[in-house]
């Protein structure tokens, strides 16, 4: 199973609930970075992104 995000293949695992969770994962960290972009912290988008991967983590 493979986890596809903005049509860029990110990751292949053995099965559909692994691949699931992944995909669960990376939308929190989108969430967390949407979330961080808008707070006005001075960060770029790289950072934030790095953040909201961590937090989501």
């Amino acid at each position: 199973f493979v986890v596809v995000r903005k049509g860029e293949e990110k990751m292949t695992f053995a099965s559909k609930k692994e691949a699931d969770a992944h995909d669960k994962l990376l939308d929190m960290a989108d969430a967390f970075t949407d979330w961080l972009l808008q707070s006005g912290m001075q960060m770029d988008e790289t950072q934030a992104e790095n953040l909201g991967l961590y937090l989501a983590e």
